[in-house]
């Protein structure tokens, strides 16, 4: 790890990932990425990529946003937009599961942050992602509507010619 530049050596030492291939399998990114990171050849980064090296590194985001010189990055309460009033109650409870299913990745041993904020996790984590996921996908199943089936009917048109008139005369 000679070529990893600091912080960044001593911080995949601390847990001992000792490679860029071992950081971004951790990070869930390209070994490729990791290293424009560290290098500094990326002028942005992405929070999902911050809150990944976060993960693997086993630190806090706002210290991988410092040391790649973007502040620190927190996240706000998430406020829905304004359509969201038109959803109906298992809609909400969907996009609810949904929001749950995505935050779920980036839980952490036993908390989660939100912002400056830590919140409690539940301790098994992976039992209430598939739970999550079964309860989305049941209220996706409720939701669906199979396309009408085609089947004959009378036509209503049947014996009116154009001009209105019916064709027994």
């Amino acid at each position: 790890m000679n070529d990893m530049p600091e912080p960044w050596s001593s911080a995949a030492s601390n847990v001992g990932l000792n490679s860029y291939r071992k950081i971004a399998d951790a990070a869930g990114l390209s070994p490729a990425t990791v290293y424009r990171i560290f290098a500094g050849h990326r002028r942005s980064v992405h929070p999902d990529t911050i809150a990944g090296l976060a993960r693997a590194l086993r630190v806090d985001e706002s210290w991988v946003s410092e040391q790649l010189g973007m502040g620190q990055q927190t996240i706000q309460p998430y406020t829905p937009p304004a359509e969201a009033d038109m959803l109906t109650q298992r809609e909400r409870a969907a996009v609810d599961e949904l929001i749950r299913l995505l935050v779920m990745p980036r839980q952490t041993a036993g908390a989660m942050r939100l912002g400056d904020t830590i919140l409690p996790t539940t301790p098994d984590a992976v039992a209430s992602y598939e739970i999550a996921r079964a309860k989305l996908a049941e209220v996706e199943q409720a939701d669906y509507m199979p396309a009408a089936s085609p089947h004959e009917q009378p036509d209503p048109h049947n014996g009116v010619e154009e001009d209105g008139q019916g064709g027994n005369e």
